[in-house]
Parts: structure tokens; sequence; C-alpha cells
């Protein structure tokens, strides 16, 4: 399955969006930090998980979170890849 691209720019940075194909997802892992959520979707591409990063943080000062969303029906694969890598 092929993920789309968008792209647009902001204030001199460029900004890639991989939307995933329509369906439910669930959300799998937050963290404070980008490199974290894009480390565990490598992960999980790894894995043949397709995953996409919704962040939450706020653009100036980064407080919020960075959330890691996969399909609902690879949520549990997903999680247990997760706390794999955690132990």
């Amino acid at each position: 399955m092929e993920m789309s691209r968008f792209f647009y720019r902001m204030n001199g940075y460029c900004f890639i969006y991989k939307v995933m194909e329509t369906g439910d997802f669930i959300k799998v892992y937050a963290s404070g930090k980008l490199y974290e959520a894009e480390l565990i979707v490598g992960l999980l591409s790894n894995n043949n998980i397709e995953a996409t990063i919704i962040n939450k943080q706020d653009g100036r000062y980064l407080f919020g979170e960075v959330e890691v969303y996969v399909k609902t029906e690879d949520a549990e694969a997903a999680k247990e890849i997760i706390a794999k890598r955690d132990e």
C-alpha cells in the first residue's frame, strides 16, 4: 500500500505529511520528542506495519506531543513491537 505525500512551506521550513489510506486508526505511541516518534515509525515500517505521525507540538516552543498512529487491525502487533523495544 502506497502512502501519499504532501509538501508545504511555512516560514522557510518544508514539511512533509504522509497520508494513509482511509480507515480507522489508533494511537499506539506518544512522545514529547519528534525524533523518538520517527524512530518508532521506522521500527514499525521494518516490521511491515504502516504508521504515520501527527505532530501536536507547538511550532515555536515545542510543548505538546507527537503521536504515532496505525490502522486498527495492526494496533496489537504495533504495541507488542514497541513494548519489545522498550525492554
